[in-house]
């Protein structure tokens, strides 16, 4: 396969540093990004695996090999419905969320809240926007059933990751072997079935993987749903010379990638 590869490394104001590689291909870019501490693949293994594939190797395929390949062939998508992405101290939060971009559906992550923050919080959030609340298995039993007591089950889209069943509130997880909705992060996991009926969410990737989600969702006829990639709001600096925005409740990528040479390196 034909391909160049570069180094990158970002930051997110969420994540802090990352690297990966960009991929460029004809008249295309792709990103390959593994999450540490998600992705079984090191750096140094990706590479070798990018570098066995320009000479013909077809697989097994690390997940994000995979879906960096995807990447080289995906269609342009100029727009697509997005998740906001809020995350940080309550004011921070509150900020963000007055500053909502046009976005219904929000998702909040509440590990790090005390139970009287938490609730507050999402209270003061959830008439704006349906909440797709994560709680990352931080919580105790108990914390969890005195936070859901002053709610709904309607409250919310889901609450993901509780530990445990919280039924009737609907409930998400990224855990493959929990048959909940599933919150499908395509650089951890690779690729998806068709139509299969996932939530797509970012890995804090660049704005050219948080392009490829929207692009994977399009060519697989995932059901449509605000996407989880809000994270671009908290790219410190873009790999995209031109960088997606969030406006009316759509992620808009530019019609053409330009990438800022200064921040890749070849491979």
């Amino acid at each position: 396969m034909d391909f160049k590869i570069f180094h990158f490394k970002i930051f997110q104001e969420v994540f802090g540093l990352k690297e990966g590689f960009l991929l460029q291909g004809v008249d295309t870019w792709s990103e390959v990004s593994p999450l540490p501490g998600r992705n079984p693949e090191s750096l140094d293994q990706v590479l070798a695996q990018l570098k066995a594939v320009q000479k013909g190797y077809e697989g097994p395929l690390f997940p994000s090999v995979e879906f960096g390949l995807f990447g080289l062939s995906a269609p342009k998508i100029l727009q697509a419905p997005v998740c906001l992405f809020l995350m940080g101290s309550i004011p921070d939060i509150l900020k963000r969320a007055k500053k909502n971009h046009g976005c219904r559906t929000a998702k909040i992550k509440l590990g790090s809240f005390d139970l009287p923050e938490a609730v507050f919080l999402v209270k003061t959030l959830k008439d704006d926007f349906r909440l797709r609340l994560d709680i990352g298995a931080k919580w105790s039993r108990e914390k969890i059933d005195s936070f859901i007591s002053h709610f709904d089950a309607e409250d919310f889209e889901f609450i993901e990751d509780p530990g445990y069943d919280i039924s009737p509130f609907p409930m998400a997880s990224d855990d493959a072997s929990i048959g909940l909705t599933q919150v499908w992060k395509p650089m951890v996991r690779g690729l998806p079935e068709k139509k299969a009926p996932i939530i797509l969410s970012s890995s804090y990737e660049s704005g050219i993987g948080i392009h490829q989600i929207a692009s994977l969702a399009h060519t697989l006829d995932i059901p449509s749903h605000p996407l989880g990639i809000g994270t671009v709001l908290h790219l410190q600096e873009d790999l995209l010379k031109d960088p997606p925005f969030i406006r009316d409740g759509k992620i808009h990528f530019p019609s053409e990638f330009e990438i800022k040479k200064e921040m890749v390196t070849p491979c």
